[in-house]
């Protein structure tokens, strides 16, 4: 498994959450952008390349699967893990179709959520 930085963002409406991951992955030696919502996720999406964007599901505004919709009309190569505290059937069916190339559940140990940026990003590189 490579063990190279990444460029990841981090989209999630939970302060705790986004914040706890943000550090967790600074500190692994991960450069890390953090948004609070789909909105704000596209704008930094505009001004910079992502390898990886790992994004909640649930969030006011724009959700996650249409966070991944909008994105993939612009950017193709991001890699897009959904993470959610209501995992369903149907919605990991709906984000795999519109590109999402995992799909996580809360609670997800940090070093899992890692593990899986890496493997996303490795994934990436070799399409």
């Amino acid at each position: 498994m490579p063990t190279d930085e990444l460029d990841l963002l981090i989209v999630e409406d939970d302060d705790g959450f986004r914040d706890t991951a943000l550090r967790w992955m600074e500190r692994k030696g991960h450069r890390v952008e953090a948004a609070a919502n789909g909105q704000e996720a596209l704008k930094l999406c505009d001004r910079r390349h992502f390898e990886v964007a790992v994004v909640d599901m649930n969030m006011p505004g724009i959700s996650g699967l249409e966070f991944l919709q909008r994105l993939r009309e612009t950017n193709v190569d991001t890699e897009v893990i959904i993470l959610t505290g209501q995992a369903t059937v149907e919605n990991a069916v709906a984000a795999m179709k519109l590109g999402a190339c995992d799909y996580l559940t809360k609670p997800c140990p940090l070093a899992e959520v890692e593990r899986r940026c890496l493997m996303a990003a490795e994934r990436g590189r070799l399409q």
